[in-house]
Protein backbone atom coordinates (compact mmCIF):
# COMPACT_ATOMS: atom_id res chain seq x y z
CA UNK A 1 0.00 0.00 0.00
CA UNK A 2 1.03 3.48 -0.35
CA UNK A 3 3.04 4.82 2.13
CA UNK A 4 2.35 8.57 4.30
CA UNK A 5 5.92 9.49 2.70
CA UNK A 6 4.59 8.09 -0.74
CA UNK A 7 1.14 10.54 -0.11
CA UNK A 8 3.77 13.79 0.87
CA UNK A 9 5.34 13.47 -2.40
CA UNK A 10 2.44 12.48 -4.47
CA UNK A 11 0.98 15.41 -3.35
CA UNK A 12 3.81 18.05 -3.36
CA UNK A 13 4.29 17.56 -6.65
CA UNK A 14 0.67 17.13 -7.43
CA UNK A 15 0.95 21.27 -6.31
CA UNK A 16 3.61 21.93 -8.34
CA UNK A 17 1.74 20.44 -11.44
CA UNK A 18 -1.53 22.51 -10.23
CA UNK A 19 0.50 25.78 -10.27
CA UNK A 20 1.57 25.36 -13.49
CA UNK A 21 -2.10 25.42 -14.44
CA UNK A 22 -2.16 21.16 -14.77
CA UNK A 23 -5.62 19.44 -13.85
CA UNK A 24 -5.06 16.30 -12.01
CA UNK A 25 -6.62 13.06 -12.50
CA UNK A 26 -5.61 10.72 -9.31
CA UNK A 27 -6.75 7.13 -9.61
CA UNK A 28 -5.96 5.14 -6.21
CA UNK A 29 -6.67 1.99 -7.89
CA UNK A 30 -3.92 2.67 -10.62
CA UNK A 31 -1.88 4.96 -11.72
CA UNK A 32 -0.79 7.90 -9.28
CA UNK A 33 -1.19 10.99 -11.20
CA UNK A 34 -2.14 11.13 -14.93
CA UNK A 35 -1.75 15.49 -15.17
CA UNK A 36 -3.69 16.84 -18.25
CA UNK A 37 -3.10 20.53 -19.71
CA UNK A 38 -4.62 22.30 -22.86
CA UNK A 39 -1.07 23.44 -24.00
CA UNK A 40 1.14 21.44 -22.41
CA UNK A 41 2.46 18.29 -22.66
CA UNK A 42 0.14 15.43 -20.73
CA UNK A 43 2.02 13.60 -18.25
CA UNK A 44 1.50 10.05 -16.05
CA UNK A 45 3.38 10.02 -13.28
CA UNK A 46 4.43 7.19 -10.78
CA UNK A 47 6.12 8.04 -7.06
CA UNK A 48 8.25 5.96 -5.48
CA UNK A 49 10.56 6.44 -2.19
CA UNK A 50 13.56 5.17 -2.26
CA UNK A 51 13.48 4.13 1.22
CA UNK A 52 14.69 0.48 0.32
CA UNK A 53 16.80 -0.30 -2.68
CA UNK A 54 16.64 2.56 -5.23
CA UNK A 55 17.32 -0.34 -8.11
CA UNK A 56 14.37 -2.27 -7.14
CA UNK A 57 12.21 1.06 -6.83
CA UNK A 58 13.66 2.79 -10.39
CA UNK A 59 12.67 -0.68 -12.07
CA UNK A 60 9.17 -1.32 -10.25
CA UNK A 61 8.57 2.81 -11.21
CA UNK A 62 9.43 1.67 -15.15
CA UNK A 63 7.55 -1.33 -15.11
CA UNK A 64 3.91 0.11 -13.42
CA UNK A 65 4.42 3.35 -15.72
CA UNK A 66 4.67 0.98 -18.79
CA UNK A 67 2.20 -1.22 -17.42
CA UNK A 68 -0.31 1.71 -16.98
CA UNK A 69 0.28 3.37 -20.13
CA UNK A 70 -1.10 0.12 -22.29
CA UNK A 71 -3.43 -1.28 -19.92
CA UNK A 72 -5.17 2.17 -17.88
CA UNK A 73 -5.16 4.38 -20.22
CA UNK A 74 -7.20 5.02 -23.23
CA UNK A 75 -4.78 4.17 -26.53
CA UNK A 76 -5.51 7.98 -27.87
CA UNK A 77 -4.19 9.60 -24.68
CA UNK A 78 -1.68 7.08 -24.14
CA UNK A 79 0.26 8.04 -27.53
CA UNK A 80 0.34 11.64 -26.04
CA UNK A 81 1.33 11.39 -22.77
CA UNK A 82 5.02 11.96 -21.08
CA UNK A 83 5.96 9.34 -18.88
CA UNK A 84 7.36 10.54 -15.36
CA UNK A 85 8.68 9.14 -12.41
CA UNK A 86 8.55 11.03 -9.23
CA UNK A 87 11.22 10.08 -6.34
CA UNK A 88 11.94 11.27 -2.42
CA UNK A 89 15.36 11.78 -2.96
CA UNK A 90 18.43 11.66 -5.56
CA UNK A 91 19.17 9.13 -7.90
CA UNK A 92 22.55 6.99 -8.41
CA UNK A 93 23.79 8.89 -12.08
CA UNK A 94 23.16 4.99 -13.79
CA UNK A 95 19.37 5.10 -12.88
CA UNK A 96 18.96 8.54 -14.04
CA UNK A 97 21.09 7.67 -17.30
CA UNK A 98 18.67 4.23 -17.82
CA UNK A 99 15.76 6.21 -17.48
CA UNK A 100 16.69 8.93 -19.94
CA UNK A 101 17.63 6.14 -22.09
CA UNK A 102 13.83 4.86 -21.76
CA UNK A 103 12.21 8.34 -22.26
CA UNK A 104 11.29 9.01 -18.64
CA UNK A 105 11.87 11.83 -16.39
CA UNK A 106 12.96 11.67 -13.45
CA UNK A 107 11.86 13.77 -10.43
CA UNK A 108 12.78 14.66 -6.89
CA UNK A 109 10.07 15.65 -4.84
CA UNK A 110 11.10 15.90 -0.96
CA UNK A 111 10.78 19.59 0.05
CA UNK A 112 11.39 21.35 -3.50
CA UNK A 113 10.69 19.52 -7.08
CA UNK A 114 13.78 19.39 -9.11
CA UNK A 115 14.62 17.38 -12.35
CA UNK A 116 16.84 14.57 -11.86
CA UNK A 117 17.98 13.51 -15.38
CA UNK A 118 18.55 14.91 -18.72
CA UNK A 119 15.25 14.14 -19.80
CA UNK A 120 13.00 15.83 -16.97
CA UNK A 121 15.40 18.97 -17.91
CA UNK A 122 14.00 18.74 -21.18
CA UNK A 123 10.55 18.58 -19.72
CA UNK A 124 10.77 20.95 -17.05
CA UNK A 125 11.16 23.74 -19.59
CA UNK A 126 8.10 22.50 -21.49
CA UNK A 127 5.92 22.87 -17.96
Amino acid sequence: GRTARHEQDRSLFGRFLLNKGYRLDDCSTAFDILATHRKKPSLLIEVKSLERDALERSRAAVGQLYYYLFVKVQPGVASKLRLVAVFDRELPKYLSQFLDALNISAFRANVHVAPLNITAKKLARSL
